[in-house]
């Protein structure tokens, strides 16, 4: 039977752990090596706590301007479209499918930016 892992760490729960860890250290073995590197990474542990909280946070002013670039374009890409003298018998089969391309990856590429935005 396999157990599922949790994937994701407290922040809390890992300084207190590294500085309990660091308190047995000092008790244990005073002024040792190892309590420096035990202390070096209790800090390490803290300044990557603050940059989570920082990551974390949402980011409202870029998401508002990757909306609207995103809007701007699909507006952009309609008006093109409307502006198209589309008579069919200029076309030929191979122009179609090179059309028909084009026009697939370009939406995949905004559905892409829709969802990474």
């Amino acid at each position: 039977m396999m157990v599922a892992m949790e994937t994701s760490l407290n922040a809390e729960l890992t300084v207190s752990t590294i500085q309990t860890l660091r308190n047995r250290i000092d008790e244990r073995f005073p002024n040792s090596g190892l309590g420096t590197v035990c202390g070096t990474l209790l800090d390490i542990a803290d300044q990557s706590k603050v940059h989570a909280e920082q990551i974390a946070r949402p980011r409202v002013r870029l998401r508002i301007v990757s909306a609207i670039l995103i809007i701007l374009g699909v507006v952009v890409a309609g008006y093109s479209v409307l502006m198209l003298d589309l008579s069919w018998s200029r076309f030929n089969a191979g122009e179609f499918v090179q059309i028909i391309e084009s026009s697939i990856n370009t939406i995949i590429l905004v559905g892409a930016a829709v969802f990474f935005s």
